[in-house]
């Protein structure tokens, strides 16, 4: 019987094999070791995400009162103090009980609606919450929060069974202009002692927009800026309103404007030349510096101010751009020019009038009328500085907001500045302006 002894080549693929095998159970080995890991990472963190479920309801409190049910027992357990232990059980079980009064699973279904989402500052505005049980069993009674800007409003939701709706009123303070947050809805469930507290929402926020006061300025429009031609240029036009001059016809020029008395004088044909215009544009610019106003209510009453030239502006088409120390108020519609008047504040951080005017005069260098609105801290020299700033075609006209002074108007070299004391007299200041 022969014997076949391996040769060369068969070596070499034999080594080659158990190479590859070997390599193959490496790879093998390490993603068997990386999917360990991989579910090891995973359970840890399913882990830590349902232990801090568990512990989040436990308030600053409950976590003093854990401290002293460790400390009192671990002490009094070494150095055999019978009363420390004694301490540190009541300590835990207060806390175990009060951990009882969190339990179990509520199911609402939780509306909330607002009268109105724009008011008037000052007005009432009220908020009304449904509340519908949707669990199975009982549900014992809790408390629901409403967040409303800073303030908050605490109902007490009876105990329900499925089916049974809950409604409730709540009044909104419209004091301050302003965004108000209503909610989010949560509800709460928590001991009396505070040592636990659960909550869960159940609704996002809604937005009050608290319009400033303004005025309707009846048959005054003449005082903001009233040319039914608009502004003339020194542009030619082929068609316009403004009527310029005469000139020969060429070719492509709409025989709408052939002259023909012209024509049938000279014998050719001659069409009408026009002046370029312009429709009015109108920068409303209201400082938001607290430097350039004595108190709070001296800015109120330029923001009314401004929403008021605003309104008027929007309902005669004119083209209005209305900007603040800080940013500008998109003023497409009137509420659009309402909300944005909303959210202004005033800071010290914000620019001062004459950087306020110098913005102006770089971004609106066209515009036909400058309105700026500050309080009693801006002075005549402040308000002259910065009409040099602005654009020395436009007009301009400032109002300065000081209750304590006397109310009139004052023309110096270009520039008229009005002291008004309050929102009431901005109809007849309109009126004199539109007559001057």
């Amino acid at each position: 019987m022969s014997e076949t002894r391996p040769t060369e080549s068969t070596r070499g693929a034999t080594s080659r094999l158990s190479l590859s095998r070997a390599r193959v159970q490496d790879a093998l080995g390490r993603t068997t070791t990386g999917l360990r890991e991989s579910d090891a990472a995973r359970w840890i963190t399913r882990a830590s995400r349902r232990v801090g479920a568990w512990l989040a309801p436990v308030t600053p409190l409950g976590w003093a009162a854990a401290a002293i049910a460790v400390v009192s027992i671990t002490a009094g357990l070494v150095l055999g103090w019978r009363e420390h232990v004694i301490t540190g059980a009541i300590a835990a079980i207060v806390l175990v009980t009060a951990s009882l009064f969190v339990l179990g699973q509520a199911r609402y279904r939780v509306d909330i609606d607002l009268e109105f989402t724009r008011v008037v500052v000052g007005e009432r505005a009220l908020g009304q919450i449904e509340i519908e049980s949707m669990s199975a069993k009982q549900l014992m009674p809790t408390s629901i929060e409403v967040p409303v800007g800073s303030a908050l409003a605490i109902f007490d939701l009876p105990r329900m069974v499925r089916g049974d709706v809950h409604e409730d009123i709540f009044v909104i303070p419209t004091e301050r202009r302003g965004v108000l947050s209503v909610g989010p809805v949560r509800s709460v469930k928590g001991d009396a002692l505070g040592l636990v507290r659960r909550q869960v929402k159940w609704t996002d926020p809604v937005d009050l927009f608290v319009h400033p006061k303004t005025l309707v300025l009846a048959d005054a429009t003449a005082g903001i800026v009233r040319d039914l031609e608009g502004v003339t240029t020194r542009d030619l036009s082929s068609s316009d309103i403004a009527f310029h001059a005469l000139r020969d016809y060429v070719p492509g020029d709409d025989r709408r404007f052939i002259h023909w008395k012209s024509t049938a004088r000279t014998g050719s044909l001659m069409v009408r030349q026009f002046e370029q215009t312009r429709r009015s544009k109108i920068v409303l610019g209201v400082s938001t510096h607290d430097g350039d106003y004595a108190d709070a209510a001296e800015f109120e009453t330029g923001i009314s101010i401004v929403g008021t030239l605003g309104l008027q502006a929007i309902r005669d088409e004119m083209q209005l751009s209305v900007i603040t120390s800080c940013d500008r108020v998109p003023a497409r519609t009137g509420r659009t020019l309402l909300d944005g008047l909303s959210r202004i504040e005033y800071e010290p951080k914000a620019r001062g009038l004459s950087q306020l005017a110098s913005e102006i005069g770089q971004s609106h260098a066209d515009c036909t009328l400058v309105v700026l609105i500050a309080g009693a801290g801006a002075t005549v020299t402040d308000v002259q500085r910065a009409r040099l700033l602005v654009p020395a075609s436009s007009r301009v006209v400032a109002y300065l907001v000081q209750p304590e002074a006397a109310s009139g108007i004052k023309t110096l070299s270009g520039l008229t500045i009005v002291t008004i004391r309050s929102l009431s007299e901005l109809p007849s200041f309109v009126r004199k302006l539109g007559e001057s």
